[in-house]
């Protein structure tokens, strides 16, 4: 399964935006109401720690980040900047709430709760790590991106809009 269409025909299609290198997408603490899927770039996630932002780690070609705050209505956890120049498809939360409210109550439930995990053990990661030490931090932003091998298998019916 891919995050990138391989076709829009007979979609209405999603909104692409056009990021330029270092441009801010999203910040820490904001309210979510839109993910995005990389389908050219690359987009990378800061923290804000005593006054210094701290690289979290990045999403590239294929990988979603947003959708935690979609999922379970919480501020966004880092700052989001474009690293070089991006495309994003934009799935509006009205679209993602649609096709959330379609899913099983329990698969819903599960989301959830892997969700508040993942904010839970990035917290306790920030707490823990010595940031003076850069080779404590995470660069590959695993706890935001799908696995790689997303990017050649989108189901654009997936997000077909009735």
């Amino acid at each position: 399964m891919s995050f990138i269409p391989s076709h829009t025909a007979g979609l209405q299609i999603l909104d692409r935006t056009v990021f330029p290198e270092g441009a801010t997408i999203f910040r820490e603490g904001e309210n979510g109401s839109r993910a995005y899927i990389v389908q050219r770039g690359k987009v990378e996630f800061y923290k804000k720690l005593d006054n210094e932002d701290i690289l979290l780690g990045s999403v590239g070609t294929g990988g979603i980040f947003g959708e935690m705050a979609l999922i379970d209505d919480e501020p966004r956890m880092a700052t989001a900047i474009v690293s070089e120049p991006t495309v994003c498809i934009v799935i509006s939360e009205a679209l993602f709430q649609k096709k959330l409210g379609a899913l099983d109550p329990f698969l819903c439930g599960v989301l959830r709760v892997l969700v508040e995990n993942i904010r839970s053990i990035q917290d306790q990661k920030i707490k823990s790590v010595n940031f003076e030490t850069a080779t404590a931090l995470p660069q590959t932003g695993a706890d935001y991106a799908a696995p790689p091998d997303f990017a050649d298998d989108f189901d654009s019916d997936a997000f077909e809009v009735a």
